[in-house]
């Protein structure tokens, strides 16, 4: 939006100096929020983790610009990632065209495009699974240092580069691939969920495997030890644990697999439920399929 573009009539009120305010709204008589109840616990926290302040410049044509914020976990959308796990990455210009076939070649996954676009990840390029002028997904390098952080990302294309966004990375970054038009995990395998079912799920960043990792090329399974992760994942589904049977590499693929069987005691009925990954001390939280009532 800029003056030129207001309607007839509209006033620009923007060209004054401006402050952030940090407001921790507990309600009251006259506002929206209404009047706390007798029992609301006092005091309450706000946690920060930070703030930024973004200052708008015009990109030069054909010059790629990530999006505040524009690199998350490619299963959750959040903004937590971990060595070997695949990212998004948001912006403009960042490519000429889509790749996505043609990065997979001899094995393994390319680190550039033919048109020369590439993702750096703390200086290291990053193989890529999908380029777009909009969207490009990537691995995080196994070896990506987790200090300092936040980690700095960058696309480059031909001559010119982003300027740097930065993205906390973990040892894992637990997380399932979640069905676009729901918002709840992707289970595989075992039909409808119920009590006693062996079912799959499709995660991310549940961390480094019992195997060589290298960058770009998945697990092919000659050994299931060798894919297997190196820390133990615990699933729960509605505070109740799941057996988890493998947990570790998607063979053939840069995600990984955790196959487990589907608990007693959860609620049924057509709300899906809270579910949580753990590895290495690191929790995701997600939805999953309730089992029929």
């Amino acid at each position: 939006m800029t003056p030129a573009s207001l309607p007839a009539g509209a006033q620009w009120v923007f060209d004054h100096p401006f402050f952030i305010l940090l407001n921790l709204a507990i309600g009251g008589p006259t506002t929206f929020l209404g009047t706390p109840a007798p029992d609301t616990p006092f005091p309450e926290d706000m946690l920060i983790d930070y703030v930024r302040v973004y200052r708008a410049q015009p990109l030069a044509a054909g010059t790629p610009g990530i999006s505040p914020g524009g690199i998350v976990n490619a299963a959750s959308g959040l903004g937590a990632v971990s060595p070997g796990a695949l990212a998004s990455v948001y912006g403009v210009n960042l490519s000429d065209a889509t790749y996505k076939s043609a990065l997979f070649q001899n094995g393994s996954f390319s680190s550039s495009t033919s048109s020369g676009v590439a993702v750096s990840v703390n200086g290291v390029k990053a193989p890529l699974t999908y380029v777009s002028p909009s969207q490009i997904n990537f691995q995080i390098p196994w070896g990506t240092e987790q200090a300092p952080n936040p980690v700095n990302v960058a696309v480059s294309r031909g001559g010119a580069s982003s300027e740097p966004e930065g993205v906390g990375v973990a040892a894992t970054a637990p997380s399932v691939f979640l069905a676009a038009t729901t918002g709840v995990a992707i289970v595989s395998g075992c039909g409808a969920p119920a009590a006693g079912a062996a079912c799959t799920l499709w995660g991310n960043g549940l961390g480094p495997k019992n195997g060589v990792s290298i960058d770009g090329v998945p697990f092919a399974p000659t050994t299931l030890a060798g894919m297997e992760t190196a820390n133990p994942c615990t699933l729960s589904i509605a505070g109740q644990t799941a057996s988890v049977t493998y947990c570790g590499a998607a063979p053939y693929e840069l995600i990984d697999q955790l196959n487990f069987v589907y608990p007693s005691g959860v609620p049924g009925g057509p709300s899906p439920v809270e579910a949580t990954i753990t590895v290495q001390g690191n929790t995701g939280t997600f939805l999953m399929p309730a089992p029929s009532p």
